[in-house]
């Protein structure tokens, strides 16, 4: 059996887009130096993406190993020691980003327009940071 204990460190907003509704995250584990990049719907709500995100993070940090055989050959357990606070904050910042999305649709002005669509096309929002001091 394998265990894989890790904190995330940062997740990251890389890119948002409107017509697809879908986004790209930059996720940083403790485990590791080399960053998880994740693309993901927005459609099922915040909430639903902030579990999503940490659950296909734990998904991609899930070992393989092919040597081991039998019923418990690949069993394995990945504990992310922050998962729930990390859900809190991405939930909490991902709501903000839509509202921004949302008020794109509202504006009428064209040159109003184009600049909060600038800024929406081009935003990268750290949707959670590890706080100093905590953890190991």
């Amino acid at each position: 059996m394998i265990v894989n204990n890790f904190d995330i460190i940062e997740v990251k907003l890389n890119s948002i887009d409107t017509k697809t509704n879908t986004a790209k995250f930059k996720v940083i584990c403790s485990d590791s130096v080399e960053p998880i990049l994740i693309n993901m719907g927005l459609d099922k709500g915040m909430e639903y993406c902030a579990k999503a995100l940490v659950n296909q993070i734990k998904r991609l940090k899930t070992p393989v190993d092919p040597e081991k055989e039998g019923p418990l050959g690949n069993l394995s357990i990945v504990n992310i020691l922050n998962d729930e606070e990390v859900v809190e904050s991405v939930y909490k910042n991902l709501i903000k980003v839509d509202t921004k999305v949302a008020g794109l649709k509202r504006v009428r002005i064209a040159s109003e327009y184009m600049k909060l669509f600038d800024q929406v096309n081009t935003m990268q929002e750290v949707l959670y940071k590890k706080k100093a001091g905590m953890g190991r």
